[in-house]
């Protein structure tokens, strides 16, 4: 029971890892920092990728090529990491701002429709 556990585990755990673009090989031997450049490049192209422009776009998709090889992936410096991590800040800045925009206008077309169902005296 305990070995089907820690297998299950395991595989929950090698999912996550793929599904935020990490390899479970490689993830112990990356800097904290490049991990989570890897996979703030990765869920940007996977759910955000209208928010980018092209050469954000380009950017990413070039550093987690990168990151798939061995070789490459060593010669990434933070430099790259934190260009990674400042294309999605800017990314996070935008989404919001839709949000925001979108909560004002549903709040003013609330208050409108309250407007109108209140009766006149």
């Amino acid at each position: 029971m305990v070995l089907l556990n820690n297998f299950m585990k395991r595989d929950q755990t090698q999912s996550w890892l793929k599904d935020n673009g990490l390899q479970s090989a490689n993830f112990a031997r990356i800097p904290l920092l490049q991990a989570q450049a890897v996979t703030a490049a990765h869920n940007l192209l996977k759910q955000r990728v209208g928010l980018l422009s092209a050469e954000q776009t380009l950017v990413l998709e070039q550093f987690c090529r990168a990151n798939r090889s061995a070789a490459k992936r060593a010669c990434i410096t933070e430099a790259q990491c934190f260009e990674i991590l400042k294309i999605a800040k800017q990314a996070n800045r935008s989404l919001f701002k839709q949000h925001r925009q979108l909560k004002r206008e549903t709040k003013g077309q609330e208050e409108n429709r309250q407007e109108r169902q209140a009766p006149q005296r």
